[in-house]
Formats: C-alpha cells, sequence, structure tokens
C-alpha cells in the first residue's frame, strides 16, 4: 500500500505509454485508493461498515486529486473509445471501459456521495462487461463487475429491490457471490480484485472462517498491506483467537517501526487502542493501559481512536480505584469532545467520581 511509490511508477509509464489503457486504469485506480484510504473509507468497507460511508459527510477531497483523477479517466475513456470506434470486436478496448465507468462509480459513491451518479455507472459497467461473458463465457475476468453487481442489488431489502427491479435494476445474492468465487479462484487481470472483495462480501454473510482463510492468503501475497493485517484481527477476534488477534496487531506494529513512510499512513491510534482493548478483555490490565496510552499519544486532537483509547484508560483506572488517574482522563475526553457520545459518558462519570 505504498501508494506515492506506485503512483510514481504509473506516472513515469504514463509519459513513456500515454495510450496504454491498463496502465491508464491502473492510474485512476490508484489515485483512487489513496484519497479513500486518506479518509479511511477503505478500511471501513472492508469491515464492512457501509452506512459509515454512506451515510458519513461528504470528504472535502484534495483539489489537485480530483484535477488529475478526473484527467485520467476521461483519457482512459477516450482511448477506449477510439479503440472501439477503430474496432467494434476490441475485446480489451471494451474490458477496460467497463473497468473505467467502475472506476468512476466508486468515485461518485465514495467520494462525491452521489448514490444515483454511481448506480450508473455501475449499470453502464455491468453492461459492458456482460456483453464480452455473452460473447466469450471463458472470459472470467469480465465477470467481477456482474458478480459484484448481482451480488450487492440482491442484498439490498425486499421493498428496495422491488423499486430497484422497475427501474432495471435487479439481482441474485447467490448468484453474485459465485461469480466473484470464480473469478478470485480463475481470473487473471481481475483475480485479486475478486478477493478483497470476497473479504467484503465474507464478513457481510458472516462466514468468518472463509474470510480468515482468504485474509491468510492475501497476507502471504501482500505482507505490507496494513487492510489486509486490520481484518486478520479482526476475524480471528470474531471467532474467539484472541491470541491470534494480537499476534496480527504486533505485526502490524512492527510493520509501522521498519517502515516509518508518510506515504503509508498506518493507522496507528486505532491499532494501539484495538490491541488495548483485546489485552484488557484477557485481564492484562497494565499492557492496555500501555497501549492506549500510545494511541491517546500517537493521534491528531480530533482522531477518534485516540479519544476512545483515552476513554478505555479512564475505565481500567476507575476499575483500579485509581481515581485520580480516572478523573483526569475523563477530563481531557470532556474538553476534547465534550458533544459526542464519549464527551457525554465521561461527564457522567466525572460527576459519579466526584462524588466519592
Amino acid at each position: 500500500m505504498d501508494y506515492g511509490e506506485a503512483l510514481r511508477l504509473l506516472r513515469d509509464y504514463r509519459r513513456e505509454h500515454p495510450k496504454d489503457i491498463m496502465g491508464l486504469n491502473y492510474l485512476a485506480v490508484t489515485l483512487l485508493y489513496q484519497e479513500m484510504n486518506r479518509w479511511g473509507i477503505l478500511e471501513k468497507l472492508l469491515f464492512g461498515q457501509t452506512q459509515a460511508v454512506t451515510k458519513g459527510r461528504k470528504p472535502k477531497i484534495s483539489e489537485s486529486f480530483r484535477q488529475e483523477f478526473l484527467e485520467v479517466i476521461a483519457s482512459a475513456q477516450q482511448v477506449s473509445r477510439d479503440r472501439i470506434a477503430e474496432n467494434p470486436d476490441d475485446w480489451e478496448a471494451q474490458y477496460w471501459l467497463g473497468v473505467n465507468r467502475a472506476t468512476f462509480g466508486s468515485y461518485r459513491y465514495a467520494l462525491q456521495k452521489s448514490y444515483l451518479g454511481a448506480l450508473g455507472e455501475a449499470k453502464a459497467s455491468r453492461k459492458l462487461h456482460e456483453k464480452l461473458v455473452k460473447r466469450d463465457p471463458a472470459f472470467i475476468d469480465a465477470q467481477l463487475v456482474p458478480g459484484a453487481h448481482e451480488y450487492i442489488a440482491g442484498s439490498l431489502p425486499w421493498y428496495i429491490r422491488m423499486v430497484s427491479s422497475l427501474a432495471g435494476y435487479s439481482g441474485n445474492k447467490k448468484q453474485g457471490l459465485r461469480m466473484v468465487e470464480e473469478v478470485s479462484r480463475r481470473g487473471k487481470l481481475a483475480r485479486e480484485d475478486a478477493r478483497f472483495v470476497l473479504v467484503l462480501f465474507y464478513g457481510r454473510e458472516k462466514r468468518h472462517r472463509e474470510r480468515l482463510a482468504l485474509l491468510q492468503e492475501l497476507a502471504k501475497s501482500h505482507p505490507r498491506n496494513y487492510l489486509v493485517l486490520l481484518g486478520l484481527a479482526n476475524t480471528r477476534e470474531i471467532l474467539g483467537d484472541s491470541e491470534g488477534a494480537l499476534e496480527a496487531y504486533e505485526t502490524l506494529l512492527d510493520l509501522r517501526k521498519r517502515e516509518n513512510s508518510s506515504s503509508r499512513p498506518l493507522p496507528i491510534s486505532r491499532t494501539f487502542y484495538q490491541a488495548g482493548l483485546l489485552k484488557a478483555k484477557m485481564g492484562r490490565s497494565e499492557e492496555a493501559l500501555s497501549d492506549f496510552e500510545v494511541a491517546s499519544n500517537g493521534g491528531s486532537a480530533t482522531d477518534f481512536y485516540a479519544l476512545l483509547a483515552e476513554l478505555a484508560a479512564a475505565g481500567i483506572y476507575e476499575q483500579q480505584n485509581r481515581v485520580k488517574e480516572a478523573i483526569e482522563k475523563y477530563e481531557k475526553v470532556r474538553a476534547a469532545s465534550p458533544r459526542s457520545k464519549e464527551g457525554q459518558l465521561a461527564r457522567k462519570a466525572l460527576r459519579r467520581l466526584k462524588r466519592w
């Protein structure tokens, strides 16, 4: 997930191969993922927090990103359309045009909060790839977008599915999942993308053991991807493997020590906070307090996980009857975020402790 280095290589490649549609689309995807990662959107999607993405505020994306991304998307689309105009049977141009529309749809969904616009792009992408699959059923990679669309549309509540079907948007969850699994096994161009999509889908389906096996494979092929390590820790914890979850967090923290790069921002506050919670559940209170301290100092003043770490530390101090330290932590939480749920909890705890 070294976006800075990946973008440097892709920009250099574009200068030498300005009409390469695969290179152009990879550049667009990398730009998009870097910005989505900067806003924590990739992490939310991985852990199935789709409501946090849809209901959250519209991100204030950087103008430099917006201009470059839209220019690259437009260039890639134009190259594909020019090739299709010259040769209507150019399957490669049709495939990458479908990828292009799906990428732009992700941008509209995650960063613009334009859900109807995103749906339109998804439908256009699906049609392009379904046409390829119909012509050549052996073209497995082209099943990813239609399969993901089938699953998502089929996962909607029945009353939304009914309205969507009237508008031409239908889906079958089981069929969609099978299609994505097929791409993850036999695909070439989209195999890795399909595996990451399955991490999300298996989480939604509560197929945690299959999700764990997939994440373990991804950890071998992507050892520097911190989202994979977070997913491993999260899934192991769900399955009751506290030691395994803690090992994944420690691997991530070791990665942080070895690769302290500003181009690869690691979720330090979240990692130490989650590790601290796990240690607290395991009865290792002093180690948990140490992790909470690092988490609270490792983030910005508005870092949500830094705030949670202060609150968790206060709770442990209160349990240990270390009232002075508990009050100090609760005061920090109340001052940092007085109107939040965490701030209200801190205020109640302070009233309780100060009566002692």
